[in-house]
């Protein structure tokens, strides 16, 4: 695929977006202002990555600044503007049975979808609710010198963008991001990947830039800017995130590989050329696996067998389930390994250790989830947690304690 130029400077792109409403902010948007020439739905999608990147290189090159204004930015959906209800029997059950510090069960019933598909606007709108309460918790658990770091994701963004310090509080030290620009890219819908108002820039390095103005950091942020390297490199790369060592406090999404995940669109993200042909295996795999899942019990539509914490992929154990599982989980472990193995990011082994010294708070929820998220709680159970606190839906929650508790 041919690396695209356009004729634009990173100033006009970035003025451009921050110029816009919150509500319009979209490099979709951005486009039709600068008169961008598009084609077709991949050559938009390519056009928008690159007046992404080039408005992240002015930030961190440090000539944007970020104004945090006292009242709501308007563009958010109408329901999100309370805190949903939440339901402590479900948390303190949760609590005690993964062992961890804290969890929020919000109340999705009223604005949960009355038809058996689970829409997209559904799923982000859960997200809002959710992000508003972890963005909550968040500024309640930071401290004067704590290194506060966020992965990509709907959770983590709309955590930093509810998350508010109160006046005359103490600031942390500084925030970092864990995953950088290929932990998520840009949301939308995959019902319509073409409707920038479904969009959503949930790059790690763009919400902790969101995040440091949010929180009144003094210093400028670190961006861990993660690659995808070719060959053999990557398990010569790895590392346990160059800027997290001293981080004590981490926000994470976790995500399953369907829908609208990335690795979904690997024809269409520059980023993901190097492991395209082995992703196109996985998701054929994948597809296959989770129709045997569906074709058991039509009951469970939203099982995804391949689940990720900061770019870092897994597969579920349930696959062991199906017919000649343990080979196919053997099949899929291997696959995911070899995809991870190019991916320079942070590992859930350095989650592991956040948890020790500080809080690792995971902001996820939805049907299809609920795998990925019991997966990585029964990580507590086995003594090397990844997360200490959690954020999520009561369906998932519901799902996971009749399944596991």
């Amino acid at each position: 695929m041919k690396k695209i130029e356009l004729d634009i400077t990173a100033y006009q792109v970035a003025k451009e977006y921050w110029g816009l409403p919150p509500n319009e902010r979209t490099f979709g948007r951005v486009c039709e202002l600068l008169n961008i020439q598009s084609g077709d739905t991949s050559q938009k999608i390519r056009n928008q990555n690159y007046l992404s990147q080039l408005t992240r290189a002015h930030e961190i090159a440090g000539l944007v600044k970020h104004k945090v204004l006292p009242a709501r930015a308007p563009g958010f959906a109408d329901h999100a503007t309370e805190y949903a209800p939440l339901l402590p029997e479900l948390e303190d059950r949760l609590r005690r049975r993964f062992g961890l510090r804290d969890v929020i069960v919000v109340d999705t019933s009223d604005f949960r979808p009355v038809h058996g598909d689970w829409l997209f606007k559904h799923d982000d709108l859960l997200h809002e609710h959710l992000g508003r309460w972890a963005g909550r918790i968040l500024a309640s658990t930071v401290r004067p010198d704590d290194v506060v770091a966020t992965g990509g994701g709907r959770g983590p963004y709309y955590c930093a963008h509810f998350c508010a310090i109160p006046p005359h509080s103490t600031y942390p030290k500084k925030v970092v991001s864990l995953t950088g620009s290929i932990s998520a890219g840009m949301w939308r819908g995959a019902s319509d990947i073409t409707d920038d108002n479904a969009t959503r820039d949930v790059d790690a390095d763009r919400i902790a830039s969101l995040l440091h103005s949010k929180l009144g950091t003094k210093q400028t942020p670190e961006y861990l800017n993660c690659t995808i390297v070719d060959g053999k490199e990557g398990s010569n790369a790895k590392h346990d995130g160059p800027n997290s060592k001293d981080v004590n406090v981490a926000v994470v999404g976790i995500g399953a590989l369907g829908g609208g995940h990335r690795l979904k669109q690997e024809d269409i993200l520059d980023d993901l050329k190097q492991v395209k042909n082995l992703v196109k295996d996985l998701n054929r795999e994948v597809t296959a696996v989770e129709k045997h899942f569906q074709d058991k019990d039509p009951k469970e539509p939203y099982f995804h067998c391949i689940g990720d914490v900061c770019n870092s992929y897994f597969v579920l154990e349930e696959v062991k389930n199906a017919p000649d599982g343990e080979h196919i989980y053997k099949r899929l472990t291997d696959r995911v390994a070899e995809i991870n193995s190019h991916f320079v990011n942070t590992q859930p082994e350095e989650l592991n250790r956040i948890c020790r010294k500080g809080v690792v708070m995971a902001v996820a929820g939805g049907p299809h989830k609920t795998g990925a998220i019991a997966h990585v709680l029964r990580q507590n159970e086995k003594g090397s947690p990844w997360i200490t606190h959690l954020v999520t839906s009561d369906e998932v929650a519901k799902s996971i304690l009749q399944n596991f508790g």
